[in-house]
C-alpha cells in the first residue's frame, strides 16, 4: 500500500474523512488505477453521506483487482450504498456476487438479507436472517433452538399437519 493512501487512512479514522478525501483525490489524480485507494476513497464519502459519489469508486476498487478482506469490505459497501440510495435489484446482485466469493462473510449476508427484504424476497431474506442467527448467536437459549430455527429458515411458507 501506498504511503499516500496510508495516511489518508489515518485522517479517516482519525476522524476527518474530508481531509483523507482530498489526500486520495490528488492521489488517484497522479494514480487512477491504484484499486486501495479507490476504494479508500469510496469509504470516505460513504462516511461522509456521500453514498452516490462512493459508487463508482467501489466498482473501480473491485474492476480494478483489490484482494482479501478489502474486496470482501467493497463488496459489502457498495450493496449497502446501492440499497441506501434505492437500487435495491443492483444491491441484490452485488450482494450475492459478494456473498458468492466470501461465503463465510456473516455480515455480508445480513446486508443481502435486507436488500432480499426490499425486493420483496421476504421468506429467502428471513431465512438467511434466521440462518445467521442460528449459527452467530452466543445466546444459550436461541442456541438451544439452534437447529429448529435453521431447519425452517427456508420453510417458512410451510404448514405442518
Amino acid at each position: 500500500m501506498h504511503e499516500e493512501v496510508r495516511k489518508a487512512i489515518s485522517l479517516r479514522e482519525s476522524g476527518d474523512p474530508a481531509a483523507a478525501e482530498s489526500s486520495l483525490s490528488t492521489f488517484l489524480r497522479k494514480n487512477p488505477g491504484d484499486a486501495e485507494a479507490h476504494y479508500q476513497m469510496a469509504w470516505c464519502l460513504d462516511v461522509r453521506g456521500m453514498e452516490r459519489e462512493a459508487i463508482p469508486h467501489y466498482r473501480r476498487a473491485l474492476e480494478i483487482g483489490l484482494s482479501g478482506d478489502d474486496r470482501s469490505g467493497a463488496f459489502l459497501s457498495l450493496g449497502s450504498s446501492l440499497r441506501a440510495i434505492g437500487e435495491y435489484d443492483e444491491a441484490v446482485k452485488t450482494l450475492r456476487r459478494g456473498a458468492s466469493e466470501f461465503p463465510e462473510d456473516r455480515a455480508m449476508e445480513v446486508f443481502l438479507a435486507m436488500a432480499l427484504y426490499n425486493v420483496g424476497e421476504h421468506a429467502e431474506s428471513v431465512g438467511m436472517l434466521l440462518e445467521n442467527l442460528a449459527e452467530a448467536i452466543s445466546d444459550a437459549r436461541i442456541k438451544s433452538y439452534g437447529k429448529a430455527i435453521s431447519f425452517y429458515a427456508d420453510k417458512l411458507d410451510e404448514v405442518w399437519e
